[in-house]
């Protein structure tokens, strides 16, 4: 191959590198600077799930007791978590709290971004029931909100922490919700061992 058509040859793959890198890097700062879609209450702001999930021929007894069933599994301490139970009123309220991780200089998933508390409330009635999570807040020494993580405004911002911070409390919250789902549907009603 003669000098001049390698010469060429090799400004043309240095372009295409270049065009590569700053292709890849726009893509990068883009996924850098969107941080996660939060669930914010429209009157306060905040971070807050909620929903309303049919179980249609359901007592209202029955999805308490799935609910209670349900909390003894998912959480570590259900006795700790719960704060109220009151079946006859049809509602359970509970705190409960999970840990972040954070990555290090070297881009590695380690233990210490520390502890996220939150507040959630189940009502149940005939063929239904109503989840709210709230007041889910990164615990410091002042209330913190997690949707103060979405604010480029504040002192000491640090976007790609917030961001990683943000994306496990929603994959967190997902999975609870996903999974309350799963546990209300499953029967507490007790099978009669006729032997």
């Amino acid at each position: 191959m003669p000098v001049v058509g390698l010469l060429t040859c090799m400004q043309n793959m240095r372009k295409l590198l270049f065009i590569t890198v700053a292709l890849w890097g726009t893509l990068f700062a883009n996924a850098q600077t969107t941080p996660p879609d939060l669930p914010l209450d429209k009157e306060t702001g905040l971070a807050k799930w909620e929903g309303v999930v049919e179980e249609t021929g359901v007592a209202k007894d029955e999805l308490y007791d799935r609910a209670v069933a349900w909390i003894n599994v998912f959480f570590k301490n259900p006795v700790g978590v719960m704060k109220k139970q009151d079946k006859a009123g049809g509602e359970i309220e509970g705190k409960a709290r999970f840990a972040l991780k954070e990555k290090d200089k070297k881009g590695n998933v380690v233990a210490g971004g520390g502890i996220v508390e939150f507040t959630f409330t189940l009502k149940f009635k005939e063929g239904k029931y109503r989840f709210e999570i709230m007041r889910v807040h990164w615990i410091q020494a002042s209330y913190y909100d997690v949707s103060r993580w979405s604010d480029k405004t504040q002192t000491h911002y640090n976007e790609a922490q917030y961001n990683f911070y943000l994306e496990q409390t929603i994959e967190y919250m997902e999975n609870l919700i996903e999974d309350l789902g799963d546990g209300m549907k499953k029967s507490t009603a007790q099978k009669n061992s006729d032997w």
